[in-house]
């Protein structure tokens, strides 16, 4: 195994410059999995790094039987909602990690003229995906590149924190962006509420996994995509999990929310995702990015 002091000397740039101390001496999943943070506290990595057969990947919210609890969560039409200006002007858009096609379903239905293109490596969601007539479909980004394509929109939602190299993946991008292209990642933050605000210790034994290797905030993405020649225009705080989550959190420390909290406090929910967003303490935030 590669000695700690020569893991944090191959980090990407500059991250690789910063100092670490021990967080949690575990993962969900993996006792034999650490967790560092840097001094600033927005930038952890998992050490060593857990080798994930993306092959024969199940997602955690299928293991843990949470597929419903995620179906009564809007989040993917309030994303559409938070960045659908990003795309005023474009003609073509790249989705990295597009699943079933539904956010590029949602951009065809709001901008028909749009090129939209997908890569997406897992053939579990490729039904879906082919059913959608206007989208062109890539297995891996390679494919992008020796097709040539160049894109003005490339987009990556919660794919980034598995990319065990992003300063390679981060080049790949690049190639495939059009001249005055801009990128929009989303990724969990480590500024997460139960983990800033609530320090809630259960959830926090939940929060780090395997699949994350990096886990970012966005003062320590915005470092890293600048490092790489992009310039960070706009940082957008994006609170995916509302009150009746947290509630279920604080109160029972299991996922998977709670239908009466939900139903208790759907009225004071709107507010209170708005309150954490102003705060920047959010379980996930965008970071658009131009080359």
């Amino acid at each position: 195994m590669i000695s700690f002091d020569q893991f944090v000397a191959e980090l990407p740039a500059p991250l690789n410059e910063e100092t670490y101390t021990l967080l949690r001496q575990d993962v969900w999943g993996a006792d034999d999995i650490e967790v560092y943070i840097n001094s600033a506290e927005d930038f952890a990595f998992l050490y060593p790094t857990p080798v994930v057969d993306y092959d024969d990947y199940q997602p955690r919210s299928q293991k843990l039987n949470l597929m419903d609890a995620k179906k009564g969560n809007v989040e993917i039409f309030r994303r559409f909602e938070k960045i659908k200006d990003q795309f005023n002007g474009c003609k073509s858009v790249l989705e990295i990690g597009a699943s079933e096609g539904t956010f590029l379903a949602q951009l065809n239905s709001h901008n028909p003229s749009l090129s939209l293109a997908s890569v997406e490596p897992d053939q579990a969601t490729a039904e879906q995906r082919n059913q959608l007539s206007w989208l062109r479909q890539f297995s891996q980004i390679s494919g992008v590149m020796q097709s040539e394509m160049k894109f003005d929109v490339i987009c990556l939602f919660h794919v980034f924190e598995h990319i065990a190299e992003p300063t390679n993946f981060l080049e790949q991008v690049r190639a495939c962006l059009s001249v005055d292209g801009k990128i929009i990642i989303e990724v969990p933050s480590l500024f997460d509420p139960l983990l800033k605000l609530y320090d809630n210790e259960a959830y926090a034994g939940f929060y780090f996994q395997k699949q994350h290797p990096y886990i970012y905030a966005p003062t320590s993405l915005t470092r890293l995509l600048e490092r790489n020649g992009f310039r960070v225009t706009e940082s957008i705080a994006h609170q995916r999990y509302g009150l009746e989550n947290h509630m279920n959190w604080l109160m029972t420390g299991q996922p998977g929310g709670s239908s009466k909290l939900r139903e208790l406090f759907s009225g004071l929910d709107a507010q209170y995702r708005s309150a954490i967003e102003a705060n920047d303490l959010t379980d996930s935030f965008f970071l658009i990015g131009e080359i």
